[in-house]
């Protein structure tokens, strides 16, 4: 006689499962999606054994032996070992980690995300911002402007980075989007974007960072220290009009520039 087919467990079943589980093993919390793929590893094994002669046949079996209530989430390893030695994993023992495992991802997604207080959030002089993998510390007094609900504060200051450019350097922290925020978001992010087109005539961006909570960006300025050494007794007057005129030809390929863009 044929032996009869299992049935597959249900889509929704399985959908049911992968999300209590936060798709990760109950046992070890690896992850079972796959990095850069919409396929994963994940394993649905079951507790009270899915045929008679099962693993943990001693068990009794439920009504709905293919429930998420009988099944846990697991890597391809995991399933193995408990399968491979039921003796060593006996229904109780996984019923309790599958309680514990599912109960611990129940209660962190009801965990209230960490409110930051902005009231300490504004940038100080001397204080050094890390954006990305660049490090600039603040050498000017900050301007600072806050939103009308005080929920995000914009703060706006020259900085100094480790190969020692000189950045202009706009931070906009908030614990809670408004429109003022977003706002002020999408202004950073659309100046982001015009910066990094390389424009003639406009500053590089020299470093940017973006989070759901803080938005930084930093653009080169020239060093105003630098050329007052480097001008220093060398008939500065005259050299700072060449500065000037030199910054002024930049401003107006920058407009040019922009003109061109529309």
């Amino acid at each position: 006689m044929a032996k009869k087919e299992r049935q597959q467990i249900p889509a929704g079943v399985r959908r049911a499962l992968f999300d209590a589980a936060d798709r990760r093993c109950s046992m070890c919390l690896r992850n079972v999606d796959i990095d850069g793929s919409t396929a994963h590893i994940g394993e649905m094994g079951h507790i009270a054994p899915s045929s008679p002669d099962g693993p943990r046949a001693e068990m009794d079996r439920p009504a709905e032996v293919d429930g998420v209530a009988n099944l846990m989430l697991l890597c391809p390893a995991c399933h193995r070992t408990i399968d491979k030695a039921p003796a060593l994993w006996p229904g109780e023992t996984l019923l309790a980690i599958k309680a514990e495992h599912e109960g611990w991802v129940a209660v962190e997604r009801a965990r209230p995300e960490p409110v930051k207080d902005v009231a300490e959030a504004p940038l100080g002089l001397g204080e050094v911002v890390e954006i990305g993998e660049d490090l600039f510390r603040v050498t000017g007094a900050p301007v600072e402007e806050w939103s009308a609900d005080d929920a995000t504060v914009v703060s706006r200051t020259f900085a100094l980075g480790r190969d020692g450019r000189h950045v202009w350097l706009r931070r906009a922290e908030s614990r809670e989007p408004g429109p003022e925020t977003l706002r002020w978001r999408a202004e950073l992010a659309a100046e982001r974007d015009l910066l990094g087109e390389g424009l003639q005539g406009l500053p590089a961006v020299a470093a940017v960072s973006m989070t759901p909570a803080e938005l930084v960006l930093a653009v080169d300025v020239p060093s105003f220290t630098s050329m007052g050494v480097f001008y220093k007794g060398r008939g500065g007057a005259a050299e700072t009009v060449k500065v000037l005129g030199a910054a002024l030809e930049d401003v107006c390929a920058g407009l040019a520039a922009l003109h061109a863009r529309g």
